[in-house]
């Protein structure tokens, strides 16, 4: 999925839901992202950081 995609899918859901992320078997707060720079001709990655403050 593309950041262009996932802003599409993104654009109808509730502004107040909270995104959710799979950590480990279980479900998970997104907590921040992260860009990370593509090397070698590959593309750039946008990484969902899981919210670890509970």
């Amino acid at each position: 999925m593309t950041v262009e995609q996932l802003l599409k899918a993104l654009k109808d859901m509730p502004k107040t839901a909270v995104v959710l992320v799979e950590e480990d078997g279980g479900l998970a707060k997104v907590g921040g992202i992260e860009r990370l720079e593509g090397t070698g001709g590959m593309p750039d990655e946008v990484l969902l950081i899981p919210d670890m403050s509970e």
